[in-house]
């Protein structure tokens, strides 16, 4: 994944006992917490960015995917989707 290739990556975003919770099936370790669904989703920006920087090594610009869209990028406090793109090393 070097050069200029983008890839999306879902995240589920769920409310808990009092809090908010995000995951992403498509990213393993990415767990962030919150009290609010968009604490969470902006926290999630920043995690997958960390752990794919830490686990493979890569640097990545993170932006969010609005609903019910494959283009990059879009903005969105709302989003359930984040496209990654690897930048030139």
């Amino acid at each position: 994944m070097r050069g200029d290739s983008v890839f999306v990556l879902k995240i589920d975003v769920q409310a808990r006992d009092g809090y908010f919770y995000a995951a992403s099936p498509d990213l393993p370790g990415l767990h962030v917490c919150g009290d609010t669904a968009d604490s969470v989703r902006a926290s999630a920006l920043l995690a997958v960015k960390t752990l794919l920087k830490r686990n493979r090594n890569l640097d990545v610009e993170v932006r969010p995917v609005a609903p019910n869209l494959d283009a990059f990028p879009a903005s969105s406090s709302r989003f359930d989707r984040v496209a990654v793109q690897s930048l030139p090393c």
